[in-house]
């Protein structure tokens, strides 16, 4: 029988070949190491989750607060500037003269007036 010349290495990933040797020796789960950076992987600082959320929280907590008095502020400007048209249009519609009393705020059932009187 005639030998077959060689034709090179098996091509990699072939059984021959075994396990693929690692080109780099830094672990997956850590950055790759940068010529600028003068701290190995290990000994950078890492963010610490709790303050992040803590300080997130808060400023989430201040926005919305923000948020419900700017909410407040203009619907009294609103209801100020419309209150003598609320006025004539909810008394044509009850048959009598109707007084709006003063905002007192937004609750939890809407906006919040103060003692609303009906006129004969």
């Amino acid at each position: 029988m005639a030998e077959l010349p060689d034709s090179g290495p098996p091509p990699s990933g072939s059984p021959a070949s075994g396990p693929p040797e690692p080109d780099d020796p830094t672990p997956a789960h850590l950055p790759a190491p940068s010529a600028t950076d003068p701290l190995p992987a290990q000994a950078r600082p890492r963010l610490r989750p709790l303050p992040l959320l803590l300080a997130l929280g808060a400023g989430s907590v201040a926005l919305v607060g923000l948020g419900v008095s700017m909410a407040d502020r203009l619907a009294e400007v609103l209801y100020d500037r419309h209150r003598q048209q609320l006025e004539r249009q909810l008394g044509a519609v009850l048959g009598h003269q109707l007084v709006l009393g003063p905002y007192r705020g937004i609750g939890w059932f809407g906006l919040q007036l103060g003692e609303t009187r009906v006129l004969p």
